[in-house]
């Protein structure tokens, strides 16, 4: 018999008494077994995995991403076996519905929209003219970036229910246009809180540095090759000697969860943020960004967040955000995978004339997957689902004012070369025949000589 109960935030140790949700680890509808991590949530201090402590199946999520939770709060609806309840194995008391049911009614006034002005500008500010005060509350740390809620505590300004960033989320700029503030104390506060945020970041792209390949050369221009999903740097390898030896500068970095890479899997939002801090500790000189398939939507969207003239070109191979359809049995297959054979089978949709890989590779392989499944999976989430690709970066490409190369090989059984149709009209394409889902293996030379050419003219 099965029930339906609450799971709750608990104590996150240490005086924190809330957190931000910045991933969730399993999706409505999966199940799950005592110990795994449900979300990982963001204190003042760290990030932190969210355990649970019972097997079970997420029915629904109740908190989104970006949203600020207090203690003992309902984060999920999980069902799970009604007799490990009855045992006390399952926290399921009153004062949880009771929490459940408050929850569910602030979500349903949210959606009913305001009652009346909440803010009625600078001359009075934070003056809530209608609606429950913890209504008001819950919006405003729900929206608020970490520098702007800084700068509310410290100067005693209401957040607002929406502003300028990225989803309606209030940031700084926001608080300071509300209250007119430019005084000292406040840009301290603030300047506090995106150190803090600094400080992560520079931690992160520490890591990033610790497991790449760096080719020395005094060239002027970096090459920065990104790899997919299930690959590593080594997959660059012949492209990587091709470059060396050339005299070029080259950098092939390991994502998360991947090769020798210390970190552990991260949203692609996450990614970008750490890589962007990694590459900015290279030599100097412009970069060519290179990326095959996940590692082709991340290096777009680097080329668009990094420093303005920092990077000459982008160079995509068979990139994962120009189109919706994406091969699932492949992703699943290697996820799921039992056998050395089952992982061959797989590897040989890759290309259409695949490398001789050893016996020994495929099983180094399989344990990699194995040991860091739950990583992988939630990587292999970001960039789909059922089938469907969760990413696209078409408007990206659009507004890029670097040079942008696409290559894709017609047989390519991954994800169809026909999206490359789908590049901005600016976008040079390069649809090779015979070829598959990784054109560094198999037309090394093409993409070679054209990553050097574009790292001459940057030159």
């Amino acid at each position: 018999m099965v029930e339906t109960i609450a799971f709750c935030l608990p104590r996150l140790g240490g005086s924190e008494l809330d957190g931000r949700v910045i991933a969730w680890r399993k999706s409505e509808g999966e199940s799950f077994l005592a110990g795994d991590v449900l979300l990982e949530v963001e204190t003042d201090k760290a990030i932190v995995e969210v355990p649970v402590s019972y097997d079970g199946v997420l029915k629904e999520q109740l908190v989104h991403i970006d949203q600020m939770i207090e203690f003992d709060q309902p984060l999920a609806m999980v069902d799970v076996d009604a007799f490990m309840v009855q045992k006390g194995t399952v926290d399921s008391d009153q004062t949880t519905a009771e929490k459940v049911a408050g929850v569910s009614s602030q979500i349903a006034s949210i959606r009913r929209g305001s009652e009346g002005t909440l803010f009625t500008g600078t001359s009075e500010i934070g003056k809530a003219v209608s609606g429950d005060e913890q209504y008001n509350t819950l919006i405003a740390r729900t929206l608020a970036s970490p520098a702007a809620r800084s700068f509310a505590k410290a100067s005693g300004v209401r957040i607002p229910p929406s502003g300028s960033g990225v989803g309606g989320r209030v940031v700084l700029r926001d608080l300071e246009r509300i209250a007119g503030a430019s005084h000292t104390e406040h840009r301290r506060v603030a300047a506090t809180s995106i150190a803090q945020e600094r400080m992560v970041s520079t931690a992160l792209g520490e890591m990033f540095m610790r497991s790449v390949n760096i080719s020395e050369s005094s060239s002027s221009t970096t090459i920065v090759l990104l790899h997919g999903i299930f690959g590593n740097a080594d997959t660059w390898a012949g492209i990587f000697g091709r470059l060396g030896s050339a005299g070029q500068a080259v950098a092939a970095f390991d994502l998360p969860a991947h090769g020798r890479s210390p970190l552990s899997g991260m949203s692609i939002a996450n990614m970008t943020t750490a890589l962007k801090e990694a590459i900015s500790r290279l030599p100097s000189g412009p970069k060519v960004l290179v990326g095959h398939s996940l590692g082709g939507a991340i290096a777009a969207l680097l080329a668009q967040q990094m420093p303005k003239g920092s990077v000459s070109s982008l160079v995509l191979l068979a990139p994962a955000g120009l189109g919706t359809e994406i091969n699932q049995g492949f992703i699943d297959g290697l996820l799921n995978s039992g056998s050395e054979i089952v992982v061959r089978r797989e590897l040989a949709k890759l290309a259409n004339q695949l490398p001789a890989i050893s016996d020994e590779f495929l099983s180094n392989l399989m344990s990699k997957i194995q040991s860091g499944e739950k990583d992988l999976r939630f990587m292999a989430r970001e960039l789909c689902q059922d089938g469907v690709q969760q990413i696209d970066i078409r408007g990206v490409l659009e507004e890029l004012p670097v040079p942008v190369t696409v290559f894709w090989g017609r047989q390519d059984q991954i994800i169809p070369w026909r999206h490359a149709l789908n590049a901005p009209a600016k976008t040079a394409l390069h649809l090779i025949a015979g070829v598959g889902h990784m054109p560094q293996w198999e037309c090394q030379g093409l993409v070679g000589d054209r990553l050097l050419q574009a790292a001459l003219i940057s030159s």
